[in-house]
């Protein structure tokens, strides 16, 4: 019975149906029932308790990430990130990715690449502060490239669907130049494929409900 399942269960039960419909669409439509599915998940129901939660100071360090689940349809995990830092623009070929928003507030700007004349340019799509409660998407062909850069001590709850496989689909970071044109009412910037970055990163074990189901 779903509804005896604990909100991480019913949420990764619903996305790996979603993924696995032979009638699934990389669209705001075809995510809907993950979207409906993440919405009720707190901070505390994947184990962020009251340290994390009051601690929205200023503080050094690495970006945490705590890993949930993963099977070849989806990937679940969060990030936590100390006030200031940033994991700057990448992309998620071929993948979507469902942000939800756990506490904090971080600044998110969204690209849309696009080719002119040979090179690659992109133009803004969002440039944002997110709070607590809120979410973002990314699809394939809208909004692939962002950055979030956190500005109080942040957290995230993530869904890529499908995952990386570092095959055909690999994380690209980009080099983002100013401002370099309005047009129709969008602000455009030249971008740049770069090597990886070095982002100071570490993992932590996860400590919230636990993905119990066979999936």
């Amino acid at each position: 019975n779903i509804m005896k399942l604990s909100k991480l269960n019913i949420l990764a039960q619903v996305a790996n149906m979603t993924l696995k419909s032979k009638n699934f669409a990389h669209t705001q439509e075809g995510i809907q029932p993950i979207i409906d599915a993440i919405k009720p998940i707190t901070a505390i129901d994947v184990g962020l308790n009251n340290h994390y939660l009051n601690n929205n100071t200023s503080k050094s360090g690495p970006i945490i990430y705590q890993h949930i689940f993963e099977n070849s349809n989806i990937s679940m995990g969060i990030f936590l990130f100390p006030a200031k830092t940033l994991i700057p623009f990448h992309d998620h070929p071929k993948m979507s990715v469902i942000t939800l928003n756990l506490f904090g507030s971080a600044r998110v700007r969204v690209l849309n690449p696009e080719s002119n004349k040979g090179k690659l340019e992109a133009f803004e799509v969002l440039d944002r502060v997110t709070n607590a409660g809120e979410m973002l998407t990314c699809f394939p062909n809208h909004g692939n490239i962002h950055q979030i850069e956190a500005i109080t001590n942040f957290a995230m709850l993530d869904i890529f669907l499908p995952p990386y496989d570092h095959i055909t689909r690999v994380c690209h970071y980009f080099k983002v130049s100013p401002l370099k044109r309005k047009e129709n009412g969008r602000n455009y910037f030249d971008i740049q494929s770069i090597p990886d970055p070095y982002i100071e990163m570490i993992e932590e074990p996860y400590q919230g409900q636990r993905i119990t189901i066979d999936i």
